[in-house]
């Protein structure tokens, strides 16, 4: 997994291979815009989601707040915002829904933790939950067929 290996590699080499990486898929160029539309995205404030009627809203307010609403990381934190979330921006939301679902990392790995909830909560509820973070923490159309592709990235139990 790229993860891990990136895990033992020296911070120069990781600044190395990001800066290549920006180089050639054109990010550098985009940085100022993508700085003021991460800005913005950032700016979402806790209160607004608490006021919502919108079910994925409460759903991330029960289930995901905790850790990705944090105004000031706690010492060590390495979460937070979501609208920091590559996947979220992705064209494709099987990644977002693989990483609510299956979790990120493990115990005891290095690294940021995340449970995977595909047995705390139904399709409708991570349908519900991603479609009011795309709409809420970028700037990206709604994902076409999202509900198909829950289901189709739930585990099968044998």
């Amino acid at each position: 997994m790229v993860h891990r290996g990136l895990a033992v590699l020296p911070e120069a080499d990781i600044q190395a291979l990001a800066m290549y990486f920006a180089d050639t898929n054109g990010s550098a160029a985009r940085a100022p815009q993508d700085a003021a539309a991460l800005g913005q995205a950032m700016s979402r404030r806790l209160a607004d989601v608490g006021r919502s009627a919108e079910p994925g809203a409460n759903l991330y307010l029960s289930a995901c707040a905790s850790c990705h609403y944090s105004p000031a990381p706690a010492p060590g934190q390495v979460l937070g915002s979501l609208a920091l979330s590559t996947s979220l921006v992705s064209d494709d939301p099987a990644n977002f829904i693989h990483v609510v679902m299956q979790g990120v990392g493990g115990p005891g790995t290095p690294g940021p933790y995340m449970p995977g909830f595909a047995a705390a909560l139904t399709d409708a509820d991570i349908t519900q939950i991603a479609t009011y973070l795309r709409r809420t923490r970028t700037d990206r159309p709604a994902w076409v067929g999202l509900p198909a592709a829950v289901a189709t990235h739930r585990p099968r139990t044998p």
